[in-house]
This record gives C-alpha cells, sequence and structure tokens, in this order.
C-alpha cells in the first residue's frame, strides 16, 4: 500500500540520515583544526537533518494516507 511504502521510505532516510550524522562526526575529529573542514562537517549535519526533517514529513503523511483512506471507505 501507499501508506507502506511511505513509511519504508521514512526509515530508510532515517537510517541515511544517521549514517551523515555518524560521518559529519567522522569529518570532524579527522579535520579538526581545520576551518573548511569544520565547515564541511557542519554541511553534512545540515544535510542529516534535513533528512530526518523529510522523514518525518513522510511519516505523517504515511499516517495521513491511513486515515484517509479509513475514511473512505467508510
Amino acid at each position: 500500500s501507499v501508506s507502506a511504502f511511505l513509511l519504508n521510505r521514512s526509515s530508510d532516510l532515517s537510517d541515511t540520515a544517521q549514517s551523515l550524522s555518524q560521518k559529519a562526526d567522522e569529518l570532524q575529529s579527522v579535520t579538526a583544526p581545520s576551518q573548511t573542514g569544520e565547515s564541511a562537517a557542519q554541511q553534512v549535519r545540515t544535510a542529516s537533518q534535513a533528512l530526518e526533517s523529510c522523514a518525518a514529513a513522510m511519516s505523517q503523511l504515511s499516517s495521513a494516507v491511513d486515515d484517509f483512506v479509513q475514511h473512505a471507505q467508510q
């Protein structure tokens, strides 16, 4: 169903966001004194946060689709 698809993609996005967050930590530790390294790590963190927001929105959309289908079937 559409709802299950959205929920699965939401989970995938969340997993990717967590992976990016870990990569940002690794990048920061490798480039510690470098301002450009810190900037790059921050950009990766920003991308991770954007993916988390997207995952949350997809999860909410999945719930809304479920609600719509339930009401449509009544």
